[in-house]
């Protein structure tokens, strides 16, 4: 593991397992210095659970600021992605409940398209609203992907 990684580590009591191929490739600041970016890379995702808890303690720690990560990966599949895009489903139901019939949606990964299966063109219009949010929050998570849909002609 790269020193910079370690330390960020170390300063927010963050276990190190998961990050044992990472990089902490650089920290984006704005001149005001309230608002910073870790990008950081690593081979793999972090499963979901240790990618939110590190996201959190990342928050705690720089409190009077405002703080996000920026993860690279090097790999993920479908399987990867999965319980990401169910997270954010969930989080996004909160605002808009007819969006977790998502949820059960077929999902499929070619290259850097998300493919979400959908009935119709009103179910396609769910996910268009919500669209661009959705790409950005799989984007910092590391998973460069561009999301698509596909109605379901049966």
């Amino acid at each position: 593991m790269e020193e910079k990684l370690k330390l960020l580590l170390t300063q927010i009591n963050f276990e190190e397992e998961y990050f044992k191929d990472g990089k902490l490739d650089k920290i984006i600041c704005n001149r005001s210095r309230d608002k910073y970016k870790f990008c950081i890379s690593l081979d793999k995702p972090l499963p979901l659970d240790i990618y939110l808890k590190f996201n959190e303690r990342l928050k705690n720690k720089y409190k009077d600021a405002n703080v996000n990560s920026q993860f690279t990966l090097s790999h993920f599949s479908i399987l990867d992605i999965k319980p990401y895009y169910e997270h954010y489903i969930e989080k996004y139901s909160m605002e808009a409940s007819l969006l977790r019939e998502f949820i059960k949606s077929e999902i499929k990964l070619e290259k850097k398209n998300l493919m979400i299966e959908v009935a119709n063109k009103a179910e396609e219009m769910k996910v268009t609203s919500i669209k661009s949010r959705w790409e950005k929050d799989l984007n910092r998570a590391g998973f460069d992907v561009i999301i698509n849909t596909h109605i379901d002609e049966e």
